[in-house]
């Protein structure tokens, strides 16, 4: 884990394995610090391949964020892996995305 101190509440987020995680909270209070963290822990600690996982967010803004600093993150530990293999985007653009691959995606007019 990062040399950044962690709090409990980011501690129960960055172990938890059971399920999907939703992380709510301010301005400045390490969420992003604490996915990044989070996934991490759950491609070394519990060997999840990248590419079963899905990381989601509102912005193209905090999506572009993320793959930046996982990216980092994975490079500081000497992981390498494409990010491209992991579903990491936007709800808006992964919700097509899986439409689309599960055919359900239809071509705009």
């Amino acid at each position: 884990m990062s040399s950044t101190s962690v709090n409990p509440n980011q501690l129960d987020a960055i172990e938890a394995v059971d399920g999907p995680v939703l992380i709510i909270a301010g301005p400045g209070s390490g969420k992003t610090f604490t996915l990044v963290e989070r996934i991490v822990h759950l491609i070394i600690e519990k060997k999840i391949a990248p590419e079963s996982l899905l990381v989601v967010t509102f912005t193209d803004k905090a999506a572009r964020e993320l793959t930046t600093r996982i990216s980092n993150r994975l490079s500081e530990l000497e992981i390498s892996f494409n990010l491209n293999e992991m579903y990491l985007g936007t709800f808006h653009i992964k919700s097509a995305a899986v439409r689309a691959t599960e055919g359900r995606g239809r071509a705009a007019p």
